[in-house]
């Protein structure tokens, strides 16, 4: 069996997926809008074609129309075809990837729906509407990472959508044995973006060192994104910058060492959005409770008061008490964090999900 996968081939959940795909003997391909720079692929000898257009564009957050430059790909895209040979063609995002996907007119296709390609673009203008919709009709299996993205993808196909979930390697993703140092790291990795609410976390983190006197805390930062000035600039203000280390952008490979690093991690997004939380099951899986709002698929991984702890949005009284209770009670810390490796290791396995996407590959080509 040969899969092309059409993604931006350096995003964490490509490369999971790619590299699990390859260590089940799969002959797997990669076709990026995107330079590729990551070595990964060269190292795993995993074909990889990124044709560079849209780096001016990726990552932009904009209602334009300035991505239909992505319609020039489709050419290239045919001409890779019919040089591997895929038998299936998948897409990863139901937008940018899942269009020129579908303009090649291949089967059999599939189409992944990620986050903002079906929260956010279908709602920019009838035209956005109408392309989902045709990229839906032409997919021949539509999968989603998460229950609550399904029903949202459901309103643009009366397909039958399936439920694929990142997942996470538990081997990897482990519980690491913490010298008892007598201070609590809190923390979070995911980009610095508006989107994630770190600027919520960092006022939480505030009032826990200045109005509830805790002293024996610091806040542990990862990643690197649009917003890390600001928030650098809001942890001067708010004069916990000697109580916090913004890590930067870390390789993908580093992130359980950073995870290994934290005793709590919280992730006060903001936006529904945000349809698996990815970060947070591996946080779970190296046995850390977790503190979440209740967005998009957030809710979903999270069983609450159980394996961590929902709070609404925007809250950042709620995420103050929550890490309180966290912080003084160290034996619901360690018996949250076992439930939820728990519970990771029932849903949310990556080589069980990997092996459901397997099956779905042979399913379509039967």
């Amino acid at each position: 069996m040969k899969i092309l996968i059409l993604s931006e081939a350096e995003n964490p959940h490509t490369l999971k997926w790619v590299s699990g795909i390859k260590s089940r003997d799969i002959e797997v391909a990669v076709w990026s809008l995107s330079t590729v720079k990551n070595e990964f692929y060269k190292k795993n000898n995993i074909p990889v074609y990124g044709i560079g257009i849209a780096d001016n564009l990726t990552g932009k957050e904009s209602g334009s129309f300035g991505k239909l430059v992505y319609l020039t790909a489709v050419s290239k895209l045919k001409k890779l075809i019919n040089e591997f040979q895929p038998d299936i063609l998948h897409a990863h995002f139901a937008s940018s990837y899942g269009l020129i996907g579908a303009l090649t007119g291949f089967h059999p296709f599939i189409i992944s729906v990620w986050g903002k390609d079906i929260y956010d673009f279908p709602l920019k203008s009838p035209l956005h509407k109408f392309i989902i919709k045709y990229n839906l009709a032409k997919a021949d299996k539509v999968l989603s990472t998460s229950e609550v993205m399904k029903e949202v993808t459901s309103l643009y196909t009366g397909k039958s959508i399936t439920v694929t979930p990142f997942g996470t390697d538990v081997e990897k993703f482990a519980p690491i044995e913490k010298t008892d140092s007598g201070t609590i790291t809190i923390g979070s990795i995911k980009a610095l973006n508006l989107k994630y609410g770190q600027d919520i976390l960092l006022m939480a983190f505030a009032s826990l060192v200045q109005k509830h006197k805790y002293e024996n805390i610091r806040l542990l930062i990862v990643g690197g994104g649009p917003e890390e000035k600001r928030y650098k600039e809001l942890a001067e203000s708010l004069e916990i910058s000697d109580k916090t280390e913004f890590a930067g952008k870390i390789d993908y490979f580093q992130i359980p060492e950073y995870h290994g690093k934290m005793d709590i991690e919280v992730y006060p997004s903001r936006f529904d959005s945000e349809s698996f939380g990815v970060s947070i099951v591996e946080a779970q899986s190296c046995g850390i409770p977790v503190v979440v709002s209740n967005v998009g698929g957030l809710p979903e991984v999270v069983d609450n008061n159980k394996t961590g702890i929902v709070v609404p949005k925007e809250d950042m009284e709620a995420v103050t008490l929550e890490l309180k209770k966290l912080i003084d009670d160290p034996a619901l810390r360690k018996s949250m964090g076992e439930a939820g490796r728990k519970r990771v290791f029932e849903k949310y396995n990556f080589e069980k999900n990997l092996s459901d996407m397997i099956n779905i590959y042979r399913e379509v080509t039967d």
